[in-house]
């Protein structure tokens, strides 16, 4: 995934308390009144936005609420607008807008979907977050005060390298270094190198490295931006400098009674780097000294007595897991996409292209038989998956021998105008544990059977003891039923591994769980809108699909559909990375108008999706 830094990312994570100012050894109790701006943190009054209620009683606080209260750590995804909160044994993924939740790998609808503010901040459903976090929050009906309680969790941090004793520290992968802060512990590192943080339990300084591209980029506007971002902070610094194109640089200082802040940014032609760092206002001295440290941070690496903290050797890192025992090497442009807290399933993907990518699941084996058995569901499956027009498949299930390592394997390949890419998928079994190791690299490269080899090759493993580390099962959802879909008078069958997007009195979403299908109805009133009215709506429709770029794959027609009389087109969609294909039908029941539309990617628009969907539009029935 392509890592673009805007301002708004800077703004929600700075705004919103991703620094954690407040946590302390023990309890932390934060009370607030829904609409007062003032949270009582341990005993101590912090301004933030206002929380308030939504839905049916569901209350929005801002995410900073959660950072102080749990010690998350919180990471924004702008392109897709997700927030991904991380805690110990607990990974939580919501995106603005979307009452579908993600809690470590399944699907939870909430009460109410996750909103930005108009001022930039994320606010996020109190409870749910709350819960699953193991905090307890109860609500006064005298005081109206809302409280949350939360016993610290046990100190995890790790030294990673522990301390080290050159004068500089650095990475000459991504190209940085900076005078090393001996008094601080370097307490988190992502695996590609692109956050590091320091710190000395009061104080904290984090390096973040991004690609970006260049084009979309404007320096004095992220500069204003920025600027603005801090804007509930008193300013008492402010820098800079365009002289050198190559490695353009701004700087803010902001402070309140409890810390001061510095913020710097460098662009580089191939990088933006945000050194930032939250400091205690206690001790000047000490601010001062960390300062003058922050001062040393050099777009390059070439100093002396360096410390280098890149892994990259021959173009690949090591990833390892000790609770695993699992290993191998993936590629030194490559990004951890699981979270770091993640047991028996690993991601990674390339920075640039989001396609070539590296998975590893590890699964036990009394719940699937073996690694041949469970190659063969997997390839079954996906070849039921995958649009048959543009996918390629091994003929068969083959076994070759990686190291001391013997495998059952099979491979497919994906071309079409958008998604070009070549996948194999490994399965081994050590001990009581079956391993599914797969590898994806984006089309044309000539070294692609090469590549995967030189990754496969470098895989290790050791046996696993049960009683230490438990059951691992698989989790591919089957339908085993229909579930009913109702809006107004309309009812549509869905397979129940669909999941609910959206649904109010107007509108409803499900998506398939499996395939990516989407279904949604939209309703509205129509109290004069004639058959021929609906006809006319629908050719403006295509037409406008036709002017914005879409191919009008079938024109606009009448279909009867259990009685019910529609306005039906098909329209195919080229997007930036992808083709979709579109079915609209359009009816009129008792004054309304309902618009059933269902979408698909190309990748998944296989013969049994279409059957699907051709199933659930033909199950539509009306009251």
């Amino acid at each position: 995934m392509k890592k673009i830094l805007c301002s708004l990312i800077v703004s929600i994570l700075v705004i919103s308390g991703c620094m954690h100012t407040f946590a302390t050894d023990g309890k932390v109790e934060i009370s607030f009144s829904v609409g007062d701006e003032t949270l009582i943190i341990n005993g101590s009054p912090v301004t933030v936005e206002k929380p308030y209620v939504v839905g049916e009683g569901v209350t929005l606080v801002p995410i900073r609420v959660i950072t102080e209260a749990f010690d998350a750590k919180v990471d924004w995804i702008a392109e897709t607008k997700t927030v991904n909160l991380t805690y110990p044994d607990v990974n939580i993924s919501i995106q603005i807008d979307n009452p579908v939740a993600e809690v470590n790998g399944r699907a939870e609808t909430l009460l109410a979907a996750p909103e930005l503010t108009e001022s930039g901040f994320t606010m996020v459903p109190l409870r749910f977050i709350s819960e699953n976090f193991g905090a307890e929050v109860s609500y006064d009906n005298d005081t109206k005060v809302i409280t949350v309680i939360k016993e610290k969790a046990e100190d995890n941090t790790v030294s990673i390298e522990g301390a080290v004793d050159n004068k500089y520290i650095g990475d000459s992968y991504l190209e940085w270094s900076m005078e090393n802060p001996k008094d601080m512990t370097m307490e988190y590192r992502s695996f590609d190198g692109m956050e590091t943080v320091f710190s000395d339990g009061e104080n904290e300084i984090c390096i973040d490295v991004y690609i970006y591209d260049e084009e979309d980029y404007d320096f004095e506007s992220d500069y204003n931006e920025i600027k603005m971002s801090f804007s509930e902070f008193a300013l008492v610094k402010t820098d800079k400098n365009t002289s050198d194109k190559n490695c353009m640089s701004f700087q803010f200082g902001v402070k309140d009674k409890n810390k001061y802040i510095d913020y710097q940014q460098y662009v580089t032609p191939d990088y933006i780097y945000v050194v930032s760092s939250e400091l205690s206002n206690e001790d000047t001295s000490v601010r001062d000294r960390y300062l003058n440290i922050l001062s040393t941070f050099k777009c390059k690496f070439e100093e002396e007595d360096i410390y280098n903290l890149s892994k990259v050797k021959d173009g690949f890192r090591r990833f390892e897991s000790d609770q695993m025992k699992l290993s191998f090497d993936v590629p030194e442009d490559f990004y951890m996409a699981s979270s770091e807290y993640s047991q028996n399933r690993f991601e990674f993907y390339e920075i640039e292209n989001d396609v070539s990518s590296i998975h590893a699941d590890v699964y036990s084996k009394d719940e699937i038989g073996t690694a041949k058995a469970l190659a063969k569901n997997d390839y079954d499956h996906n070849k039921n998956v995958l649009n048959e027009k543009i996918t390629t498949f091994s003929e068969n299930i083959t076994d070759k021998k990686y190291g001391e390592i013997s495998a059952s394997e099979y491979s497919y390949t994906v071309k079409s105008d958008k998604k070009n890419f070549h996948s194999r998928d490994v399965f081994f079994e050590i001990g009581d544990y079956i391993y599914n190791i797969g590898v994806t690299v984006e089309l044309p490269n000539d070294d692609c059977d090469a590549y995967i080899d030189r990754i496969l090759n470098s895989v290790k493993v050791e046996p696993l003891d049960r009683e230490e580390v438990g059951v691992f099962l698989r989790n591919t959802p089957v339908a085993t039923g229909t579930i009913k879909a109702k809006l107004g008078k309309a009812t549509v069958l869905l397979p129940n591994i669909y999941i609910e997007l959206v649904k109010n009195d107007n509108a409803m979403t499900y998506v398939g769980s499996v395939n990516g299908v989407y279904i949604s109805v939209i309703k509205g009133q129509a109290a004069d809108v004639t058959t021929s009215d609906l006809k006319k709506m629908m050719k403006n429709v295509e037409t406008e699909m036709k002017s914005s770029g879409s191919e009008i794959t079938k024109a606009t027609h009448e279909k009867t559909i259990n009685n019910k009389k529609y306005q039906v087109f098909q329209a195919k969609s080229t997007e930036e990375n992808t083709v979709v294909y579109a079915q609209q039908y359009a009816c009129i029941d008792k004054g309304y108008i309902y618009i059933f539309t269902t979408t698909c990617d190309e990748l998944s628009y296989s013969e049994s999706a279409q059957a699907e969907i051709s199933e659930i539009i033909n199950s539509i029935v009306f009251e």
